[in-house]
């Protein structure tokens, strides 16, 4: 059975504790090592008198001590498998120890070894399974007192409940521990698992949300330069300048993002906010869509508007917009902001073919998750009926009859307090 080498660092000490404890515990009992101590031709050194002195130690080790060391080593040593098999090490341990205690073995360290058994185990095992486990290894201790007291010439001793009641008491005691140092461990691998999941999550979704959108914008303008680029030279050094742009910012925010996952230092950007919309919206109109801003937020209220709104609105727009470029084949997109006391309200509608919503992938959930991330809420979806933005589309509909599809709308409200 494989286990760790690190567990040796504590195991022998405790089969080495366990084993001297033991023989010194069942060859000198209390009142035969007092009775040695207090021999009239006194202490004469380390090897003269006392109960290593005159060959008493020699006496002392017969065959059912060596018995009792070897199997409270054992029960020590079979620690080692408790990481791997921490039930099945704690009934091993019990049937040792019970074994032991059967065989009238005097008292000692086994009891250590059984409280360190039930301590491990409850520390690598759930505690459904270290419930029924130990369990079955009282059981089987318990009962190894009563046929050693059963054995016991003098009868049932007193003193047996007492100790019973100890054992029991101890055992449960380390094994409920070990189960809460099991359990806080548990919760710590889950945050720290919970954090990195986030992490992933955030940084998908900020290279979604950059990175496509420049693509988008950069599909966008390679379109127009080679639409305008024998007829109209000008506009298409505009196209490839906003190209070279984009490309530029997009490379930097990819940039950092693999630099943090690379768990290297990567420089902070602020967050783009309301102050940086006017050059999204500059971006999308090179690509050839025509947008329109009604912007009802004075100049004042931009600074009330706290940072993580402003980001969620900078974001979401970004969605939106880049969706329009690669989905929606409009000419037109009208960007609405309105602000109360409470609300700020983010509307982005096209006046393109509309169509279902899907979910799938990170565009709408993220758009979703932004939203609920400040406490707000949003909704998206196509617009099946009234007039386009800016009027009928050339060739199109006219705005007077009905029309099945009318473009997609996305609509966001985000409180401005307690975001």
């Amino acid at each position: 059975m494989r286990f760790r080498a690190k567990d040796l660092v504590w195991v022998l000490p405790l089969a080495l504790f366990a084993g001297v404890g033991t023989i010194f515990s069942s060859a000198f009992p209390e009142d035969g090592w007092r009775e040695a101590r207090s021999r009239e031709d006194g202490f004469g050194g380390p090897w003269g008198d006392g109960p290593w002195g005159d060959g008493q130690l020699s006496e002392a080790l017969d065959t059912g001590v060596l018995v009792a060391a070897a199997i409270v080593v054992l029960a020590a040593l079979v620690q080692l498998a408790a990481r791997a098999r921490p039930g099945t090490t704690l009934l091993v341990t019990g049937a040792l120890v019970g074994g032991y205690l059967a065989l009238g073995f005097h008292d000692g360290p086994v009891f250590v070894v059984l409280v360190v058994s039930s301590f491990v185990a409850a520390c690598h095992a759930p505690l459904r399974t270290w419930g029924r486990c130990v369990g079955v290894t009282l059981v089987v201790v318990l009962g190894g007192m009563v046929v050693r007291e059963l054995g016991d010439a003098d009868g049932f001793a007193v003193s047996t409940l007492w100790q019973a009641s100890a054992t029991l008491g101890l055992t449960l005691a380390a094994g409920l521990l070990g189960s809460l140092l099991r359990g806080r461990r548990h919760a710590a691998r889950e945050q720290a698992q919970h954090a990195a999941t986030a992490e992933q999550l955030r940084t998908a979704q900020e290279l979604h949300d950059g990175v496509g959108h420049g693509l988008a914008v950069i599909a966008m303008q390679s379109g127009v330069a080679l639409h305008v680029l024998d007829r109209d030279p000008a506009a298409a050094r505009a196209a490839l300048e906003a190209i070279r742009d984009t490309s530029r910012e997009s490379l930097g925010s990819l940039r950092v993002e693999l630099s943090r996952m690379a768990g290297q230092e990567a420089p902070r950007r602020p967050r783009p906010g309301l102050a940086d919309l006017p050059a999204l919206v500059a971006r999308v109109e090179g690509a050839g869509v025509r947008v329109t801003v009604r912007d009802d937020v004075s100049h004042e209220v931009p600074d009330g508007v706290p940072e993580e709104v402003g980001a969620a609105v900078y974001a979401i727009a970004q969605e939106a917009l880049t969706n329009v470029l690669r989905h929606s084949q409009a000419q037109h997109v009208e960007l609405t902001l309105t602000v109360d006391a409470q609300t700020l309200r983010l509307t982005v509608r096209d006046d393109g073919t509309g169509g279902a919503v899907h979910r799938e992938g990170m565009g709408l959930p993220g758009m979703h998750d932004r939203a609920r991330a400040v406490g707000g809420t949003l909704s998206a979806g196509p617009r099946s009926s009234g007039p386009r933005p800016g009027g009928p589309r050339p060739g199109g509909p006219q705005a007077t009859g009905r029309q099945s599809a009318s473009g997609f709308e996305v609509s966001a409200d985000l409180p401005l307090e307690g975001s």
